[in-house]
This record gives C-alpha cells, structure tokens and sequence, in this order.
C-alpha cells in the first residue's frame, strides 16, 4: 500500500479540472504559491492574491501571451479544488455565490468578492512545511510536463531554473533540445 500525500485531493481535483484552453495555468498557479511562500512573500494564512497573480503573469508570459487580463482566474478556480479559500467578512465564498455562471466574471467582480484568501486550516501544516511544499511543486511540475507543449516548455523552464546556481549559466542543451523556450516552441 502507497503513503498518501497530503495534496493527493487537490492534486487529482487540479489535474481532472484543467482548462482544455490552456492546461498549465493550475500547476503554474501552484508553483507561483509554493515558491512566494519560499520567498517569504506571502503567508499561507493570509495570502496576497495580487502577488500570486503577478507571479503567475511571470511564469506563464514566456510560454503563453494570450489572455493576460484572465490570469486571476486560476488562483479562484484552485479555491474550487481545495487549495485555498476565499472569505468576506468571515463567511466562505464559493462558487454559489457567483449564480448563474458559478464564478466571477471579471477582475473588478472577483477582486470585491472577497477580504480575504487563506489555505483551509487543517493544511496550513502542510503549506508551512519546506519539505511538503517542496512535493506539491514537484506534483505541479508533473502536471505540466504530462500536459499541452506550452505546459511541457514551461516545466522545463522551471527545472532548469531550479536545478541552476545562481553562479552557472543553465545547460545550453543537448540530444537535439533547447534550453530556450522561444526555441522549444518553434
């Protein structure tokens, strides 16, 4: 019998829930999370949504240009599976809040829908834990490099981000594969 992760649910509810548009957005989402929590940029029990979406904008601008002015909507559709929760007043905001569509239709719409955005209490352990979060991205990541070209190019993007010192160039390739990745998606 396998050891069951703590993010098994969101991860499985993130990867059935994907955008058929663009599949990278939730795992990208995920990262941008993981890694302002790394930073120190943001507290999983009171999370800046405005940071998570740049960082998102970030990630996603060298493999995705379109829809720029959508970019919030992975962090509210990662709410739906579990990730986090969004509050106003105290009160949880879901998607019945949002008839008939289910969910916000705009930024201005999503951004007065809520005063607050925290991961639920019984996974703040996890967030907190470097080493937790640290299986989270590497699921993430395993979602991308299994999804649409743009996903695979972000994933490698990340790998090499990550697996470079900040005193070393990245890897200028090999077997026929860019580390580029205008060039990968050409």
């Amino acid at each position: 019998m396998s050891v069951r992760s703590p993010w098994d649910d969101l991860v499985a509810s993130a990867r059935a829930r994907r955008s058929r548009d663009a599949p990278f957005f939730k795992p990208a989402c995920l990262i941008a999370v993981v890694d302002l929590i790394d930073e120190g940029a943001i507290d999983p029990s009171a999370m800046n949504p405005e940071r998570i979406v740049q960082r998102v904008n970030t990630l996603v601008d060298g493999v995705h240009t379109g829809r720029p002015e959508m970019r919030w909507r992975p962090v509210w559709h990662l709410s739906n599976d579990g990730a986090w929760v969004f509050t106003k007043g105290g009160r949880r905001i879901g998607p019945e809040d949002f008839e008939p569509a289910r969910k916000p239709d705009s930024l201005r719409e999503w951004r007065d829908s809520f005063d607050q955005l925290a991961v639920p209490a019984e996974m703040l352990e996890h967030w907190r834990s470097p080493a937790a979060r640290a299986a989270l991205r590497r699921a993430a990541v395993a979602m991308l490099e299994t999804g649409d070209a743009a996903g695979r190019s972000l994933a490698l993007d990340l790998v090499a981000r990550i697996t470079t010192k900040p005193d070393q160039q990245a890897p200028q390739g090999g077997q026929g594969v860019s580390t580029d990745s205008a060039v990968r998606r050409a």
